[in-house]
This record gives structure tokens, C-alpha cells and sequence, in this order.
């Protein structure tokens, strides 16, 4: 079944990249024809008004803005979902803004947890040599609060944790506007727990909740451009 979807998931991307191909080089071939009227003579030379980098958009995505949905939480009985708004700035270099909110919620025969977590990061996207991945790099801060019911000790531990660090990925586009996006990084987190659980929590691991120390991060999600 593994085997399966990864076949048809590189299926999928090699037709859509096929199709992002022919339409690139249709519309690289347009413009071609178009420049010509822009030079006067045979030299390296533009005329006023006209900007070598106005072709920037040939390799570049043309969406501004982005949703994502995050997988790997749903692992922690997370629901997190993030927004990108993209900008290009005056020198053709594009900078994004992502925002992410998330619900944590569950209950077993053991504990029940609940909290929200909330993330921002800010992406610089690197020159693209092939228009349908986009590779990026960013600082990013995150918070998270929640709270942990222990019926096993009767107990009930507000946590607040504030954590950053530093982040690198991957966007895959397929048909166009879908995303599967890989990001991993590392960074630091401080938990702030009740005092008289400090020895509980002095063991825990860097994916539990009320950790204190240095982490790696990983995530992988799915989503859309428009």
C-alpha cells in the first residue's frame, strides 16, 4: 500500500510539472518575441522604462498568499493550521510572513489535555532554479499553553512554554496551487511548570509537553497557494 502511494504520488507531480513546463516555456517564448521591440540596436543595452529583472516572474511563483495544513501534530492531538502572505520586495527578493494558530485537545483513561499553541515565522525564499519547488530559511517564535489533568496523581499543571529558533524548507507545487511543504530546524524551549512538579517534569522528552532545552523541529504539511 506504502508502495502504492508513493507511486501515484510521483505520478502526480511528474504530470504536473510537465504541464507547469509547456506553459513556462509558451509564455517564456511570447515574451521573447515581445522583448525584441524593446532594443534599438544590437548591444547590451535597454531602452527607458525597461528592466532585465521584469523577467523575474518566469521564475518565481505568482500566488501571494498560502494555506497550510500541519500533519505531524495531529500525532499530538494537535490541530494546527497556518497562513503565508508572500512579498516581493524592490530589489525582486520575496520574504514571507507565515502565522499559525493550533487547538490542542484530548482525553484518555489516564490524563486530558487541552491548550492552544500559536507560531510565527518569518521565511526569506532563495533565488528558484526550478519553478515548482520553493526553498526558504527563517527565524521563527512560537507559544504554547496548555493545560494537563493527571488522573493518576490527581493533579492539574498549567503549562505555558515559549520557544525559537531557526528553520529551512521545501515547497513542492503541484497542479499549479497545491503544496506538500518539509521543513526542519532546531531551536530552544523554556517551560514554565508548578514549582512542586519541577521534578515530574525534569525528564521530559524535547516532544512532551513542559520541556525545557534545546530541540530539533521538523513538520510536514499539505496546502494551497492562491
Amino acid at each position: 500500500m506504502k508502495k502504492l502511494l508513493i507511486l501515484l504520488l510521483l505520478f502526480i507531480c511528474q504530470i504536473s510539472m510537465a504541464q507547469r513546463y509547456d506553459r513556462d516555456r509558451d509564455r517564456d517564448r511570447d515574451r521573447h518575441r515581445n522583448d525584441h521591440h524593446h532594443h534599438t540596436d544590437h548591444d547590451d543595452h535597454y531602452d527607458d522604462g525597461y528592466h532585465p529583472y521584469d523577467h523575474q516572474d518566469l521564475y518565481t511563483n505568482d500566488y501571494k498568499n498560502a494555506m497550510y495544513w500541519y500533519l505531524i501534530p495531529l500525532y499530538y492531538s494537535t490541530f494546527q493550521i497556518g497562513y503565508e502572505r508572500i512579498k516581493t520586495t524592490e530589489d525582486y527578493r520575496r520574504q514571507g510572513m507565515l502565522y499559525s494558530v493550533g487547538i490542542i485537545l484530548s482525553s484518555n483513561r489516564r490524563s486530558n489535555r487541552n491548550g492552544v499553541q500559536g507560531e510565527f515565522q518569518y521565511r526569506f525564499y532563495f533565488d528558484q532554479a526550478n519553478p515548482q519547488i520553493d526553498l526558504f530559511g527563517g527565524p521563527y517564535a512560537q507559544l504554547e499553553k496548555v493545560k494537563v489533568e493527571n488522573d493518576e496523581f490527581e493533579t492539574i499543571d498549567d503549562i505555558l512554554s515559549l520557544g525559537g529558533g531557526l528553520g529551512f524548507g521545501a515547497k513542492l507545487y503541484i497542479f499549479n496551487q497545491g503544496i506538500i511543504e518539509a521543513q526542519i530546524g532546531g531551536g530552544v524551549r523554556y517551560s514554565n511548570v508548578p514549582e512542586e512538579r519541577k521534578d515530574y517534569y525534569k525528564d521530559t522528552k524535547p516532544w512532551d509537553f513542559g520541556y525545557t532545552g534545546v530541540l530539533a523541529r521538523g513538520s510536514i504539511s499539505i496546502g494551497f497557494a492562491f
